[in-house]
């Protein structure tokens, strides 16, 4: 006990008026978080603790890399966030405002065009980056030109590939086997190859899949 608060230890369970001496205690409705406060001369009021109001936002700070927390839109703390929660690496950037976009997933589609299935270089005219295939990949055709080449630049290492036909409206047919590609081939974890993409003319959907 001090000279100008008393701080209950847990929420106060009733409410009224006693004396302790000569001091005049006033309580309230109960509320989380109670201090019991001078307001005048031998006089204390049951106040809200106003340091357990709810926060307003949490932002992290992509410079500071501290957890800024705010109540009522004003700057109230500047935290460590420690890589006990985040772990700083490529696929964990966290930005202020927004989550990781298009790492964390585990399933990509790109879009190839009606052309000829021996020339995958006929398959990418007038692809648009972000609609037909990810935002940030680089589509070519290999050495052989039936061969589709994808950096990706994830730094991981993708494990299935699956390739369907657009057959009429909606409906997609699932190429198997040698039919929809002869192997697959990385180079490293930001790069691969798929060896002899499906040899038709039909649009294609290739689904790939990272682990």
């Amino acid at each position: 006990m001090n000279d100008n608060e008393i701080q209950a230890k847990s929420k106060l369970k009733t409410f009224g008026e006693f004396w302790i001496g000569s001091v005049q205690f006033v309580l309230t409705t109960p509320a989380t978080g109670q201090i019991l406060t001078f307001t005048a001369a031998n006089k204390v009021e049951n106040t809200e603790d106003p340091t357990l109001n709810p926060y307003s936002s949490f932002v992290l700070n992509p410079t500071t890399k501290k957890l800024e927390t705010y109540k009522s839109g004003v700057l109230t703390e500047n935290l460590d966030f420690p890589a006990l929660f985040v772990t700083d690496t490529e696929l964990t950037t966290i930005l202020a405002g927004y989550a990781p976009i298009n790492t964390l997933k585990e399933t990509f589609k790109i879009h190839l065009a009606i052309g000829n299935g021996e020339d995958i270089a006929t398959r990418l005219v007038g692809l648009v980056e972000g609609a037909d295939y990810p935002t940030g990949w680089v589509l070519d055709a290999g050495v052989d030109p039936k061969d589709l080449v994808v950096n990706h630049g994830l730094d991981r290492d993708v494990c299935e590939v699956k390739i369907f036909t657009l057959e009429s409206g909606t409906s997609k047919r699932e190429r198997v086997g040698s039919l929809a590609y002869v192997g697959l081939f990385t180079t490293d974890t930001d790069e691969f190859t798929i060896e002899s993409v499906a040899q038709v003319s039909k649009e294609l959907d290739i689904y790939v899949r990272f682990v």
